[in-house]
């Protein structure tokens, strides 16, 4: 399971969805047991949970995290359909929510296409289909944005590209 260490595969069907007017990242994944969310951001959004019997949750990492608390009927919009999801809390990493089995089971019958990431199904009466995004756009952090990031743990990856010459070219090499 590699929704809670931050990674995605290619084939990973994540797409964009809204919590009031914030923007959310958001895992669609059957290994998953449960729908979760992040605790931070359970946090940074005033969203309100409620105490529950803890359980273990064992990631793909091999690390077991606790569950303590969860948030009810909270209202997602994916893709111009709103849902109304309970979410359980966790300290996850990547994706903001992940939908699991918890989720997937009320839809009863869903076709999957993992090829188009589409997920196709049938929801108060009508055909709904999800797209993935094969990626997300991700725009560059200005150091303030990066040291607040850093403050709340919000990091799962962190990357560093820079342009350099090209090789052959003795234009940018000068003798």
């Amino acid at each position: 399971m590699l929704a809670f260490d931050g990674q995605h595969t290619p084939k990973t069907i994540c797409l964009q969805g809204t919590y009031q007017s914030h923007k959310l990242q958001v895992l669609l994944d059957n290994g998953s047991t449960h729908n979760f969310i992040q605790e931070r951001l359970v946090s940074n959004l005033g969203i309100s949970k409620v105490d529950i019997k803890p359980f273990h949750v064992y990631v793909g990492n091999g690390e077991v995290l606790t569950c303590l608390s969860k948030c009810v009927n909270i209202p997602i919009t994916l893709q111009g359909h709103e849902f109304q999801f309970d979410l359980y809390i966790l300290t996850i990493k990547g994706a903001e929510v992940v939908l699991g089995i918890q989720w997937l089971e009320l839809l009863s019958q869903v076709i999957t296409d993992h090829k188009q990431l589409t997920m196709t199904f049938q929801w108060e009466g009508k055909q709904v289909q999800l797209k993935g995004e094969s990626h997300f756009n991700f725009e560059p952090l200005c150091t303030r944005q990066l040291k607040r990031l850093e403050a709340c743990d919000s990091i799962a990856s962190l990357l560093y590209m820079k342009a350099s010459g090209l090789a052959g070219n003795d234009d940018h090499n000068p003798q």
